[in-house]
């Protein structure tokens, strides 16, 4: 007997050969390819901006003194500046951020249903050690190689050990290309005959890329998953 999980539910998370339908990077997320990550809570995004006045007077010690003394000489009441100085614009625009907490239930295997998928997503916000390899030293980032993502790396040049952005989809909701930052994860007491935990809830806390953009909404938010069409 299978249970159908609404798309809504579900965490989708892929990289870019995911979704060209190639695997010829390795593949990083294959064991939550099979699985679904199913949301334990509502999704809540945050996206912000920063505002400030138009001119910063961080000191208005000067001001006063001289306004003070004009005041005195006219008989008049002078203030040291005037309100529409403060007048706010935007200064930036943070990336598109959420946290989300997905659960892994057995469903006949603890440890393909839940122990691997799990180690997968503790494992992305972690840098590699290179150390380990005997052609590479030091500690490779975790996320996206900046070279990738301006479009520099190609059959030239390669980036050893980069990953690539990932494609992150919440039912109809989509941010890509994104990455995630935290991993919170929760093992559950109970485990079957091989001591894997039958369950584990883990908080994602993701981020985009980019900073948000009214385009990232209007390309990305509403279209089937993995199809890239736009629903009507």
């Amino acid at each position: 007997m299978s249970i159908l999980i609404p798309s809504g539910k579900k965490l989708i998370i892929k990289t870019k050969d995911n979704i060209k339908g190639s695997n010829t990077s390795k593949n990083y997320l294959s064991n939550i390819q099979n699985v679904d990550l199913v949301l334990e809570e509502d999704l809540i995004l945050t996206l912000k901006s920063h505002f400030g006045p138009i001119v910063d007077i961080s000191s208005t010690a000067g001001l006063q003194l001289v306004t003070e003394f004009a005041g005195a000489v006219f008989k008049k009441q002078i203030g040291t500046t005037f309100k529409e100085l403060g007048f706010q614009i935007w200064k930036k625009t943070d990336p598109l951020t959420f946290s989300v907490t997905v659960g892994l239930y057995m469903k006949s295997n603890a440890q393909y249903d839940v122990w691997k998928p799990a180690l997968d997503l503790i494992k992305l916000p972690l840098p590699d050690d290179a150390g380990e390899n005997k052609d590479g030293v030091g500690l490779i980032p975790p996320g996206p190689s900046i070279l990738e993502n301006v479009g520099i790396v190609g059959k030239k040049f390669e980036v050893k050990g980069s990953k690539p952005a990932l494609h992150i989809q919440v039912g109809n909701v989509v941010v890509q290309p994104a990455f995630i930052t935290a991993v919170e994860p929760v093992f559950s007491k109970e485990t079957d005959q091989y001591d894997f935990p039958i369950w584990c809830k883990l908080k994602l806390d993701i981020t985009s890329l980019y900073i948000a953009t009214t385009n990232m909404i209007d390309d990305n938010w509403g279209i089937y998953e993995g199809s890239g069409i736009a629903k009507q």
